[in-house]
């Protein structure tokens, strides 16, 4: 068997590691493309990111309480977008549910948020203005549920533009995109693993020109006597205590996080609602029972 050369690297950003597997092309042209993209996803971090004290976003949820903030283009039409994925989704996803709540061991046993605390408002938007206002004083965005979707949407552009035809890339290892092939193989395999014992893999995608975008209700599966629940249902303001996720193959991955998302707080019914509004993905559900067992359902 020929030696292939393989192109590995690394960086962190958006509180996560994305990395990059090239192959097919020098190290002096896979260098070049990784440069690019780490300074294009570090540029729309400091967009997106509800943390950095300059970010866009950070700013308009410092501002934008009943009075209209002027946007760039780009944070206006992702706001906008992200808008008309909340009606797709039934809202399911929404950008402007806040999250931002304790779900620590030593709070109460209470599964249902404080209603001061979740709020499902809406955005005014003027398109001749490139403004937003919040309705609600109470109201911010976070691209938590979709950033790294829309980071390597553009990261697919750099690949596109560099004519990169065998990637994989992995985003924080939950969301990731591959072109081409493996390479000793005519795809590259990508196997999900059992949230309880992480070396078992319960389901595998064959991947070419894929995203794949996994949620989970659960974190923290490591000490199994601290499992920390941190899915909301945006509809109830509910905890989502069943242990269990959603894998979403897709050609786009920002489809594939957006479903992902929305697809974990959706009843059963809800579910085969929200995917009928989409089109040529591979979704899977993964309920766990209460030995941890995995009980696999495909949801199109």
């Amino acid at each position: 068997m020929a030696v292939v050369k393989v192109h590995h690297n690394n960086f962190f950003t958006m509180n996560t590691r994305l990395e990059t597997v090239f192959w097919g092309r020098s190290k002096a042209d896979c260098e070049v493309v990784l440069a690019k993209i780490k300074r294009t996803v570090l540029d729309l971090e400091n967009i997106l990111s509800s943390f950095i004290p300059h970010s866009e976003t950070y700013i308009l949820n410092k501002a934008g309480k009943k009075t209209n903030i002027h946007v760039s283009d780009y944070l206006f039409n992702v706001i906008k977008r992200c808008s008309e994925f909340k009606q797709k989704t039934l809202g399911y996803f929404d950008i402007t549910f806040n999250r931002a709540f304790d779900t620590s061991p030593q709070e109460n046993n209470s599964d249902r948020v404080s209603n001061n605390k979740f709020k499902d408002c809406n955005i005014i938007f003027n398109e001749k203005n490139k403004t937003l206002c919040f309705r609600n004083e109470k109201t911010t965005v976070d691209f938590g549920g979709i950033g790294k979707g829309l980071a390597l949407e553009d990261v697919e552009k750099i690949l596109n533009f560099y004519e990169i035809e065998n990637a994989f890339i992995s985003f924080g290892e939950s969301t990731i995109i591959t072109r081409g092939r493996h390479p000793h193989g005519e795809y590259w395999p990508f196997g999900i693993s059992n949230l309880f014992k992480p070396k078992e893999i319960v389901y595998s995608f064959r991947c070419n020109n894929h995203s794949i975008s996994t949620s989970a209700t659960i974190q923290n599966v490591e000490n199994l006597k601290e499992l920390r629940h941190h899915i909301v249902d945006p509809k109830s303001g509910m905890l989502i205590t069943t242990p269990k996720m959603i894998s979403v193959k897709s050609e786009s991955p920002v489809i594939a996080e957006v479903l992902s998302t929305a697809l974990l707080a959706a009843d059963p019914k809800t579910q085969h609602k929200i995917v009928s509004n989409f089109e040529n993905n591979e979704i899977i559900e993964v309920i766990f029972n209460q030995d941890n067992s995995p009980v696999i359902t495909k949801l199109n």
